[in-house]
This record gives C-alpha cells, structure tokens and sequence, in this order.
C-alpha cells in the first residue's frame, strides 16, 4: 500500500518534488489510515489541504541547499584551523629545539581539570540556548529552523551567530513567498511555508485516532 500511496501523489502532484525520505513518512502515515486502493486520493487530497504539499517541498528544497552550503563552510573553517594549527605547531618546535619538557601533572589532577571543564562547556551550551530562545531577532523563528547548528565558540560571537539566523530565515522566507504555490497562491508573508515540526504535527493530527473522515 506504501508504494501505490507514493506512486499516486506523484501523478496527482507531478510538479511536486518531495524528497524520497518525506514521501516515505507520509506514506507510512496515511498506510495506516487507508485500507482501500480506492480511498488514496481522497485522502491525498485532503492531506494536501492541510499542509500543501508543494509547501512542504519548498521547505525541504531550502534546507538541503542549506545544509550543503553549511558543510561547505565547515570545511572551510576546518581548512583554515588545520593551517594555522601547523603554522602553531611549527612556530612552537622551532622555540623548543634541544629543550625536554615534562608534564608533571598528577592523573588524578588531570581528569579533575577535564570534568570541570566537560561541566563549563554544558553550562554555557545550555545559557546560549537559552538565550536564543528568548532573542528578540528570534521570536518569529521556529527552533527547528536553527537547532543542530554548531553554538559559537566565544560569546563575543554571540550576536553575529544571532544575525546570521535572523538573516537566513528572512532569505528562506523570500525564497518560498516566490515560489508560485498549488493554486496559485502564495504563502502568508512573514510565516514559513512549513517546518519538519508543523508538517509531523499536521499529519499527526490528520491521521490521529480520533479522526474521523466522512466517506459518500
């Protein structure tokens, strides 16, 4: 039944381009739900009345580009601290030539420095979240959107880490108002078209128990 439900949206939705991982979990749902070949585009139908599928492929378009531009700027970043790690590493074994040092730090000493240090970097993760949540540049932002993104690593670069998000969801925003819509209609201006969190919730509560679907 998974496949038919997947073959079917395809053809009454051909301009839509899903993921495959987003046609599985719908098709996982609705199979669930429907019993009969002959009810897949009743509820198709109606599924995509409440979270329009073209909506929720604009969605998943954004955050794979996203996410590949992210991996490309790791890489970067990576690069350029691969480069000055060596330069640091060059510079200090050319000052220590000829000289033997020894670490007389006790074991016991050595994993108690590693435990605070493991306890200062929770505390601080878990301030910066905090702190995201209640930015005023944030508010209309849904967690999702920027949770999973690597925290900066001094609080000086707080702000700019602020920014960067505010500045990619207004981009994301732009993106999908422009994005021509099933019907013709695009969506409401300054609401994401969807979030991973608002399709599930959506489907969720379409294809809970306690739903009922009238049938002619």
């Amino acid at each position: 039944m998974k496949d038919k439900i997947k073959a079917r949206l395809k053809e009454l939705f051909p301009g839509v381009n899903l993921s495959q991982a987003r046609l599985d979990a719908i098709a996982d749902k609705l199979s669930a739900k429907i019993t009969d070949e002959a009810g897949i585009d009743e509820q198709l139908n109606f599924l995509n009345e409440v979270q329009p599928f073209q909506e929720i492929a604009a969605f998943d378009d954004y955050q794979r580009a996203k996410a590949a531009r992210d991996r490309q700027q790791q890489q970067n970043n990576q690069q350029q601290s691969s480069q000055q790690n060596n330069q640091q590493q060059q510079g200090q074994q050319s000052n220590q030539q000829g000289a033997t040092q020894t670490d007389d730090t006790p074991a016991w000493a050595k994993a108690l420095l590693d435990k605070v240090s493991a306890l200062e970097t929770k505390d601080r993760t878990q301030s910066m979240q905090q702190r995201l949540q209640g930015h005023d540049k944030l508010k209309s932002v849904p967690q999702s959107f920027y949770r999973g993104r690597p925290l900066p690593s001094k609080d000086d670069e707080f702000d700019s880490f602020v920014d960067t998000i505010a500045a990619d969801f207004a981009d994301f925003q732009k993106e999908t108002n422009a994005t021509t819509l099933t019907g013709g209609q695009p969506p409401i201006a300054g609401t994401p078209a969807a979030t991973t969190a608002a399709v599930d919730a959506a489907i969720d509560a379409w294809a809970g128990p306690s739903k009922k679907t009238d049938k002619t």
